[in-house]
């Protein structure tokens, strides 16, 4: 679950984005767009894939759930809990360009993804992602292909 402290620590990673991707776009002067980063929350032991994952307390239960809901180019950001646990049975697609994916915790105390099935565990199909802090555990199958497949230009 996301505490006082995690979310400090969400804050910090907050201050980091500036570094980490690409400038919003204002929009014409007038203001009539504006195209902000969004942030979203995964959390497995809180979350519910039908929440908007748009706070830690609204989180989506899977790593994919919240890749959807992002924007592609818009610099959006996928914070990960470092409670979080996902068996992967299917591979995770992260198909929109200039998404950052950060996961909370240090050491073991990370978000962990087990690949259970023969391919890959994520497979990046779109330019400029950033995936920072997972931790990925040995495979339940021998015929696991690759933790992260990097299938993109750049």
């Amino acid at each position: 679950m996301f505490n006082h402290l995690k979310l400090l620590e969400y804050d910090r990673y907050l201050s980091l984005l500036s570094k980490l991707g690409p400038e919003p776009s204002i929009g014409r002067p007038s203001g009539e767009t504006a195209n902000y980063p969004a942030v979203f929350f995964v959390d497995s032991a809180n979350g519910v894939s039908t929440n908007d994952g748009k706070s830690p307390l609204r989180a989506v239960a899977t790593l994919q759930q919240a890749i959807d809901l992002t924007t592609t180019n818009r610099g959006d950001v996928i914070f990960v809990s470092d409670e979080h646990a996902e068996t992967v049975t299917v591979v995770i697609t992260v198909n929109k360009a200039g998404i950052s994916i950060l996961g909370a915790g240090n050491g073991r105390s990370r978000p962990t993804f087990t690949n259970n099935y023969a391919g890959d565990c994520i497979t990046v199909t779109a330019a400029d992602v950033k995936i920072a802090n997972l931790l990925f555990l040995a495979s339940t199958t021998s015929a696991c292909t690759a933790r992260i497949n990097i299938a993109a230009a750049d």
